[in-house]
């Protein structure tokens, strides 16, 4: 067997597309290999007229020092370009990190494959490989693999001979990685932030519940296909919406935020669904006017269990954490599409789920006009307003609200809408979803034009799904011990359940700088012990 069918043989192994195309591919003529003066063998590959070495033409084994030095603590490196791998082998000998490979051409692949022997490399437990990726697809590939809870921190890391050659493409790659690195960090931020309260509250959920209701949903989505309906959220614009919401609102299905349910309650106006995604218990508080229990509500498993018990009328829809798509799969709930993280485009999939073909939105802001953060009657409103007194009036308490946390960050110029970076990014997932969306939108609100920019397609979101009515469901306790079954087992299928849990003990073990720790393990330790409390699954 020659080294070409040798690499091969493994690539096939774990990549058998990417050794097809290598087998079919031309051997790239550019390429070929020298001896260094350590005697060590190295690429020279051509570019336009002339031959450059991929590695130190001295010591090319030095170069793995500079990628480890580099590396550092980082567990997940992303590395472009291959040569003769001398800067990846100190990498290979750690076998802790995550490495994703990026190399381009087939046939110059082929041709490193006939003349060197890749062995270490394609036998690298945590190596993952990408071949002429574009950089959405490496986007998409950091996207689906980067877990910061688990691997640490991030690095892409050029092969610098190579990277200098082909500067534009480089960049372009490099380019992919920043953008998909900023949304890996905000899902990270807030599965560390929120990850035991996801848990615990799933777990007292599923322990209190003694069914899923079935009816609610059969219900739900009756009343609204085909119907015109109204969603509204909370947004400070809604002080001059008043008047159109109450003549709309006759006939037409009414769908409210949770933020906004006491603004539609002061108009006399129940709604016929509430939706809700927060797990945190101030979410009470959008319920503080009588019979808001009464209403139907959609809410996910991880809700405050305190509403979830209160609520006469629950609909559970599944949102996108592990924990709540593992329920999801075993007792056939609908979805609710969280991955926004704003509650005005839960509703908005919900709505589009229950084939509602024209829909109005009221109070889309997602700015602070004039600094006002919410629409009056909203708990915050409510808040500001009882503590306002001479010396700190409402718009001032509404002003240290709109810029808690950036109060530092100097304002280059006067904007009345007083928007920020996390308003600014729901307003634009907000924009994109729209496009998608299966019907005919009228938007009212500050950003209104911002959102309806860009042309609509005529199908369907690919994140807005169907509803899935559950028949013959199993109890939500039997759906419980399932889950603690199978991460008592452990396996990847536990670690993905897990990764919110284990993503805040990483958290909180770099705020309080406990040394270090097998993440997973103690993740499953806190899971069985709520399980224990709840008397749930015991673990024996």
């Amino acid at each position: 067997m020659n080294l070409l069918e040798a690499n091969l043989s493994l690539l096939r192994l774990r990549f058998p597309e990417i050794a097809e195309r290598i087998q079919s591919a031309e051997p790239d003529r550019n390429i070929r290999f020298v001896a260094a003066k350590s005697g060590d063998r190295i690429v020279l590959e051509q570019f336009g007229e002339r031959e450059y070495p991929l590695h130190s033409t001295v010591d090319p084994a030095r170069e793995s020092e500079r990628l480890l030095k580099t590396a550092r603590e980082s567990g997940f490196i992303v590395v472009y370009g291959l040569g003769a791998a001398w800067h990846l082998k100190g990498l290979l000998q750690q076998k802790n990190k995550e490495l994703l490979l990026i190399i381009d051409g087939s046939g110059r692949l082929k041709s490193l494959f006939s003349a060197h022997d890749y062995k270490n490399l394609l036998e690298y437990p945590r190596l993952n490989l990408l071949l002429d990726p574009k950089p959405e697809e490496l986007a998409g590939s950091i996207l689906s693999t980067y877990l910061p809870g688990l691997h640490g921190g991030f690095v892409f890391i050029p092969l610098a001979a190579l990277a200098s050659r082909r500067k534009e493409r480089y960049t372009r790659l490099q380019s992919a990685a920043d953008t998909a690195l900023v949304h890996v960090k905000n899902d990270f931020s807030v599965q560390a932030h929120f990850g035991r309260l996801w848990t615990r509250n799933c777990m007292a959920n599923l322990a209190a519940l003694t069914e899923f209701p079935v009816a609610g949903y059969s219900r739900f989505f009756a009343e609204a296909a085909g119907k015109n309906a109204l969603l509204v959220g909370a947004g400070p614009s809604l002080r001059d919406s008043r008047t159109l919401i109450a003549e709309r609102a006759a006939d037409s299905l009414l769908i409210a935020t949770d933020t906004a349910l006491p603004f539609l309650q002061q108009l006399n106006l129940n709604p016929d669904l509430v939706v809700s995604i927060d797990s945190q218990y101030y979410t009470m508080l959008h319920a503080i006017e009588p019979g808001s229990f009464n209403l139907p509500w959609a809410v996910s498993p991880s809700a405050p269990p305190a509403l979830l018990r209160r609520l006469k009328n629950p609909l559970i829809f599944a949102g996108g954490t592990p924990l709540e798509l593992a329920i999801a799969r075993d007792a056939g709930l609908p979805l609710m599409d969280t991955s926004g993280g704003n509650v005005l485009q839960a509703a908005l999939s919900l709505a589009a789920s229950a084939g509602i073909h024209k829909l109005t939105i009221f109070g889309a802001d997602y700015a602070q006009p004039g600094g006002i953060p919410y629409a009056p009657a909203t708990y915050v409103d409510h808040w500001f307003r009882s503590r306002s007194r001479r010396t700190e009036p409402f718009l001032s308490q509404c002003l240290s609200f709109t810029f808690e946390g950036r109060r530092e960050t100097p304002l280059n110029e006067y904007d009345p809408q007083y928007s920020c970076r996390r308003l600014s990014r729901y307003r634009e997932d907000m924009a994109e979803y729209l496009k998608n969306y299966p019907g005919e939108v009228d938007i009212h609100g500050v950003s209104a034009i911002l959102l309806m920019q860009g042309d609509r397609t005529s199908g369907p979101c690919s994140r807005i799904s169907k509803p899935r009515i559950p028949e013959g469901a199993p109890k939500p306790r039997e759906v419980a011990r399932n889950l603690g079954e199978t991460i008592q087992k452990g396996g990847a299928e536990a670690v993905r359940l897990l990764y919110p849990l284990i993503a805040w003990i990483r958290n909180k073990q770099a705020s309080t700088g406990i040394g270090e720790t097998d993440f997973f393990k103690e993740a499953r330790s806190m899971f069985l012990e709520l399980s224990a409390m709840f008397h749930i699954y015991s673990g024996e």
